[in-house]
């Protein structure tokens, strides 16, 4: 099977983007304008002693989760511990306090301070009719990134599954990657990214189940006995599968085959070292992300 380069060129794209400092910062700034307008409105607000005190609370709560961020980022330049980094960036998350546990007890959806910011409801997943406007949606749309980031980077523990499709996903294959992705804010990476083949390392390979040894970008290949398996060609003609991200010290997964809710062992091989920020420096490509908030929102 021939392998379509325009679409795999912008899956290495997506997975070089999604797994950046700019991408990060993008959440962190959406995070940041729904505290800053929580605690504005706040201000201005005349509630009862007992109700403002629950808010100011909350208050606190969203502070300590961009706290947690603007360190993570302050260490972001010049780390090699990505897996770290990305872990302590995602630990928190504001959204899971207003749309989880805590703010079903407290009925937030009534709350009217949060209705003045936007929030329409209890559904905040793009799977559902999502309503919410202005900050709420901000942090909707913060969550989404952070779920983009979880699916990228995970090994075995994160499943997703696409709207209206019933089978799970771990990572990313083709089929995924085409359906999962119903935002548009792909297409805002500003022109055509090149990416260079000549930075394919194909001595480097990792079978399913192994430990990866170098954050980067790989690519699955299915061994001829597989292959002919699953397509009784006698003439074995290799099938490479989507690119995924994988971090230093997580394991290198099966591959979903497109098309089938099965699993294969694959060879992953890497074809491109991720050895941005160590020097502490934002790679010029990044220039090229525009994250327009209309692009983003429209399904």
């Amino acid at each position: 099977m021939k392998v379509d380069q325009k679409l795999r060129f912008k899956v290495i794209n997506f997975l070089k983007m999604i797994t950046s400092y700019s991408f990060l910062k993008k959440i962190y700034y959406l995070n940041k304008e729904f505290t800053v307008a929580f605690e504005n409105a706040l201000r201005k607000s005349s509630e009862e002693f007992e109700l403002l005190t629950r808010h100011e609370r909350e208050l606190l709560m969203y502070l300590y989760v961009l706290d947690i961020e603007e360190k993570t980022l302050l260490n972001f330049l010049g780390s090699k511990f990505k897996k770290e980094v990305y872990s302590d960036f995602i630990s928190e998350n504001i959204h899971s306090t207003i749309f989880g546990r805590y703010g079903d007890e407290r009925g937030l959806e009534n709350d009217p301070l949060y209705k003045k910011l936007g929030m329409v409801g209890r559904d905040s997943g793009w799977i559902f009719e999502n309503l919410h406007e202005n900050e709420i949606k901000k942090i909707c749309i913060a969550n989404e990134f952070t779920a983009f980031i979880k699916i990228t980077l995970s090994d075995f523990d994160n499943e997703y599954y696409i709207p209206h499709y019933p089978f799970l996903y771990k990572k990313w294959n083709f089929e995924s990657f085409n359906k999962f992705l119903y935002w548009s804010f792909i297409r805002s990476i500003k022109g055509e990214l090149i990416f260079d083949n000549n930075q394919i390392n194909s001595d480097i390979e990792i079978f399913s189940g192994e430990e990866i040894q170098i954050s980067g970008i790989y690519e699955p290949w299915f061994e001829k006995p597989v292959y002919q398996k699953l397509t009784n060609d006698s003439d074995y003609n290799i099938y490479v599968g989507c690119p995924n991200y994988f971090l230093e010290g997580t394991e290198a997964t099966q591959y979903k085959l497109e098309g089938t809710d099965d699993w294969y062992d694959v060879k992953w091989r890497l074809i491109w070292e991720d050895n941005r920020y160590i020097d502490g420096t934002i790679p010029e490509e990044e220039k090229n992300y525009i994250f327009d908030r209309l692009c983003c929102i429209n399904m």
